[in-house]
């Protein structure tokens, strides 16, 4: 006969529990079916699922002489190590072992509260995610007794990160995606869900929109506002960016509102665009691991190549800014650097790395990011507009772009400061 016995030990962080549950589970001829330990700062916690196993003839006073003797030892080293035991008896019909993650929730934000946590909890498993596993991904540094009463943050905490795994099997994750996603907007944090699988933890090629994207601003708008017809394309570039008109259109019709333009204004406009907030920290991150870059823009090449040379992409393809005699014509030459256009460039950088799609990440803001960002094994959309955050799988609403190092499984530990 045999039963099992699932035994939770909690201590100080400074014994050995592994190795005084081991004797004394060979002492007792149990053995070990299933376990796991974690470690904090003062304590530490140990969960091990043991079986006895007694000859098929013993009697019924050998059975309960393994199992009592066991429990009564465990209780024992408990009492004398000064830790907290809880000791349940089991049905082998009711183990199961403890399975791989199947799918990875992860939050992010500036600040996390536990209740934010317990909200996406409460969340994913109302449509049957539940969590075998939750665990701070980021540096716990202390705050000061002033920061704290005020609510703020230490200043060298950039953003407070939670993993959560999961072991369920859920035919489809958009019905829970798309309730992290409103929870996500209640809460201000940025919530991520992504199956578990090889791909989503070894991605190699990361493709961004340029304009609002890697810099906050749209150049073709800055080069607008240096011709005097700011406003007329700015309205034009909004609605293309909602979706309400074709890019290749509204392209056409900004280029030609540009006409006459002096090419003298390209170097200045190029030198006041503002990076987006952790674009450098995530550039000089994904450069440092090796990963391939790319930008993949409906801007002009003008100015990615010039954030090529400032953030070492290794690729750039994007709109031809026509010039003829130091003037802009406002025509439009070559192909247009449209969705589809971008969809079809990152099919063939992920073919030239000899890469699937599964491990190339795209990112971008607009309507016409939507094609890549849907053939990317892993789409971001970035303080996108309302059609293309309903649509992306991944959204970065409330912090920088460097937050994309966590989602493409990086642990504070592994970034580097540039």
């Amino acid at each position: 006969m045999n039963s099992m016995m699932l035994v939770t030990l909690s201590g100080p962080n400074n014994i050995n529990l592994l190795s005084a549950i081991g004797e004394l589970a060979v002492k007792y001829s149990a053995r070990l079916k299933d376990i796991q330990q974690t470690r904090t700062s003062t304590r530490i916690t140990l969960h091990v699922l043991l079986e006895i196993n007694v000859a098929d003839d013993a009697s019924g006073n050998d059975y309960h002489r393994f199992f009592g003797g066991l429990t009564a030892a465990i209780k024992g080293y408990a009492e004398e190590q000064n830790c907290v035991v809880h000791i349940d008896s089991v049905l082998p019909s009711d183990v199961t072992r403890s399975a791989v993650a199947e799918s990875r929730v992860l939050l992010l934000a500036e600040k996390l509260t536990v209740s934010d946590i317990g909200a996406v909890v409460a969340t994913a498993e109302s449509h049957g995610l539940i969590f075998e596993t939750v665990q701070w991904l980021s540096s716990c540094v202390e705050s000061s007794a002033e920061d704290s009463a005020e609510g703020k943050q230490p200043d060298n905490v950039a953003v407070n990160v939670v993993e959560l795994l999961s072991s369920s099997r859920l035919g489809s994750l958009s019905a829970v995606r798309h309730a992290l996603l409103e929870l996500a907007d209640e809460l201000k944090v940025d919530i991520f869900i992504q199956r578990n699988t090889y791909d989503s933890r070894h991605r190699r090629l990361v493709c961004f929109d340029m304009d609002s994207t890697l810099i906050d601003a749209e150049v073709i708008d800055e080069l607008a506002k240096e011709a005097g017809v700011g406003e007329q394309v700015s309205a034009i570039t909004e609605s293309a960016m909602r979706g309400d008109i074709a890019f290749d259109e509204s392209f056409r019709q900004r280029m030609a509102l540009l006409e006459g333009l002096d090419e003298k204004v390209l170097a200045a406009v190029a030198q006041r665009l503002r990076l987006n907030d952790g674009v450098e920290k995530l550039l000089f991150n994904l450069n440092q691991r090796g990963y391939k870059t790319a930008i993949l823009s409906g801007g002009f090449d003008y100015f990615g190549r010039f954030l090529q040379e400032k953030l070492n992409i290794d690729y750039v393809y994007a709109n031809n800014l026509d010039i003829v005699d130091g003037k802009v014509t406002g025509k439009v030459t070559g192909a247009i650097v449209n969705g589809e256009r971008k969809a079809e460039l990152l099919q063939e950088l992920a073919s030239k790395e000899s890469l699937s799609l599964s491990q190339v990440v795209a990112v971008g803001d607009g309507a016409n990011d939507l094609p890549m960002l849907s053939l990317a094994g892993m789409g971001v959309a970035f303080r996108a507009k309302p059609r293309v955050k309903a649509a992306a799988e991944f959204n970065v609403t409330y912090l920088g772009l460097d937050s994309i190092l966590y989602l493409m499984g990086f642990s504070t530990s592994d970034i580097v400061e540039k």
